[in-house]
């Protein structure tokens, strides 16, 4: 499982070295821009999972016929 933990299941935790190098590479304009993904990796993430929770309750609308 990655970082968020298999479906219906609590996400796992990053370790303290993640987010010390997440630092460094936040830290250094050429490193940012290399590794940007992991950066902004938690935004994306609660990001994702804020749009499936709003699909999820308008598939729910559908089925209750509001």
């Amino acid at each position: 499982a990655g970082p968020r933990g298999e479906k219906g299941e609590e996400p796992s935790r990053r370790c303290a070295h993640f987010y010390a190098c997440i630092c460094a590479f936040a830290s250094d304009p050429k490193l940012s821009e290399e590794f940007m993904y992991y950066i902004n990796l938690d935004k994306n993430e609660a990001k994702e999972e804020a749009v499936a929770a709003a699909l999820q309750e308008v598939e729910a609308d559908r089925i209750v016929g509001m």
